[in-house]
């Protein structure tokens, strides 16, 4: 590389994290064909006039003009730029995120009901939030219908539904909006791959009842499933609502927990040559009902259903959103809704996971931070107001294969509960 003009080479690099070569310099060797130039403008009007050439390839020129500070250009592009940014500041504001439509699992706290049920295994367990109960018909025929009434016409987006096995299930989703005349929804009785975990996309309004019918079951096995969880337009409010505001208290603030460290929560992958496979990572809500469970062990029960406490003005999460389509300004604060509330009603926690943490890009790498964004929500609900006892974990980004390791979650639910009791915070 070779530079003249109005600026100046300053740095060099091929993007290879086993690239010990020295980021001064003027050559380097590529990576993939490709190398990196970080130019400095002298702040003179005029051109950065870069010359590159390689052996083996035809060499090429770029003229980079430059402007002097103040310049119109620049101030009209500077002013462009901030206005670009109080349009996003006001798209995505609190106020109005108010006129924005809602989507979530629209199940919780609904009525199931079935053609047939197992005197063990009823309707209503395949709606209940845990994956280790389940819905069963009484026997492994085809033609049996499960089905849940969403309580009013709702706009549905789609829905999942985890089977007994990875097996082949073949079945239709209907909907209706009585209860009578049924359209379908997603016509799944020719599907050929075996699939646990099955996610379906469809967009349908004024569906009040939905229902899944067994249409070709695997071999030896009935239709029976877990959980079905139906998508679709919870209201026409704010998209992070907080359902129930934490209790203001005029004593003091929220008493948040220390981030009790058990998994690295950090993964780090170059973007030009993967060299480390990420490790299993939680969903949302398996990771809640593993932090539900340990800690009923430990004499704190929690609900993670119904209306949740939460705080406005949150900067350090995108609680629940991470994982979407939706650009977010980092600095931006938004509502968040706490995970699950002991039945006490005094202590409440946040797990932390891709669907609220999302992946940052740098110059050479993708990173997965759920520790340091755990650290920095900590130090952000110290400032909040409220009444309760806070938890906040985070995925451990631990295990092998695609199978994540509980221990270290489990480890930092207990280590949680043990600093409660030291600071008596329970009875």
């Amino acid at each position: 590389m070779t530079v003249e003009g109005a600026g100046t080479l300053v740095g060099i690099d091929n993007g290879s994290a086993s690239n010990h070569s020295p980021f001064k310099g003027n050559q380097v060797e590529t990576c993939y064909g490709r190398a990196l130039v970080i130019l400095k403008s002298t702040k003179q009007a005029g051109f950065i006039r870069l010359s590159i050439s390689a052996d083996g390839v035809m060499s090429d020129k770029v003229a980079i003009a430059t402007l002097l500070p103040g310049d119109a250009k620049l101030v009209d592009a500077a002013t462009k730029r901030d206005q670009l940014e109080r349009e996003n500041n006001k798209k995505f504001s609190r106020h109005h995120l108010a006129k924005v439509k809602q989507f979530g699992n629209l199940v919780a706290g609904k009525t199931a009901s079935a053609s047939s049920s197992s005197q063990d295994n009823p309707a209503s367990y395949a709606i209940d939030g845990n994956l280790q109960t389940r819905w069963c018909p009484k026997d492994g025929n085809t033609g049996h219908s499960w089905q849940v009434d969403l309580g009013a016409l709702r706009e549905l987006k789609g829905a999942k539904i985890f089977w007994q096995t990875s097996n082949k299930y073949q079945y239709t989703v209907e909907g209706s909006a009585d209860g009578v005349k049924w359209e379908m929804l997603s016509d799944q009785s020719k599907k050929a791959d075996s699939q646990q975990e099955h996610s379906l996309v469809f967009n349908h309004k004024g569906i009040r009842h939905v229902k899944i019918t067994t249409t070709g079951l695997p071999k030896g096995l009935w239709g029976t499933f877990s959980e079905v969880e139906i998508y679709g337009l919870i209201e026409e409010g704010s998209q992070q609502k907080v359902e129930a505001g934490v209790k203001m208290s005029s004593t003091g603030t929220l008493v948040v927990g220390p981030v009790f460290k058990h998994g690295q929560g950090l993964h780090i992958d170059s973007i030009v040559a993967s060299r480390n496979k990420k490790p299993p990572t939680w969903s949302e809500k398996n990771a809640r009902n593993v932090i539900v469970d340990e800690a009923k062990k430990l004499g704190v029960e929690f609900v993670v259903d119904g209306k949740m406490p939460g705080v406005e003005g949150i900067r350090s999460i995108q609680d629940g959103k991470a994982s979407s389509a939706e650009s977010r300004n980092q600095d931006q604060s938004l509502p968040m809704v706490f995970d699950g509330v002991s039945k006490a009603g005094n202590i409440t926690f946040e797990i932390l996971t891709s669907e609220d943490v999302p992946e940052k890009t740098d110059n050479t790498d993708h990173i997965t931070d759920f520790l340091g964004a755990a650290q920095r929500l900590v130090e952000e609900l110290k400032t909040k107001r409220g009444e309760y006892k806070v938890g906040i974990f985070y995925d451990p980004l631990a295990g092998k294969g695609d199978v994540a390791d509980e221990e270290p979650l489990r480890q930092q639910v207990r280590d949680f509960v043990a600093w409660l009791k030291n600071e008596k915070h329970l009875n």
